[in-house]
Formats: structure tokens, sequence, C-alpha cells
């Protein structure tokens, strides 16, 4: 398994979005803000999962569910 590196860039955007979505009054401007926080959060811990590579193989602890 391959750890890639830290998605820097979606953190930081996902915290802009947070800032606006908290900081702007009303109107449209806070709810696209958090749909925003939202999808880049998201999409930060999708790109932080480790990534098999394809010669790797499957260790028992991969089989075996969680405590």
């Amino acid at each position: 398994m391959k750890q890639p590196p830290f998605p820097f860039v979606l953190v930081g955007l996902t915290g802009l979005f947070v800032w606006l979505a908290v900081t702007t009054a009303g109107g449209w401007l806070p709810l696209a803000a958090g749909f925003g926080a939202l999808l880049t959060g998201a999409a930060a811990l999708y790109q932080s999962r480790p990534v098999r590579e394809p010669g790797d193989p499957i260790t028992d602890d991969e089989l075996e569910p969680g405590p």
C-alpha cells in the first residue's frame, strides 16, 4: 500500500469555504459555501486514503473485520 501525499490544497479550500459559510450574511452564498465545504472535505478524505499498487499482495490483516 502506498500512502498518498497529504491534500493540503483541498484542506485549505475546505477551510476557506467553511469561513465563507460562517462569516457571510444570508442569501445564497452561505448555502453554496457550505455545499463547497462538504464537497471539498469529502474529496480531501478520499484523496488521503492509501492506494493499493497493482503488484501488492493482500495480507491477512486486510481480510479480517475490524474490532
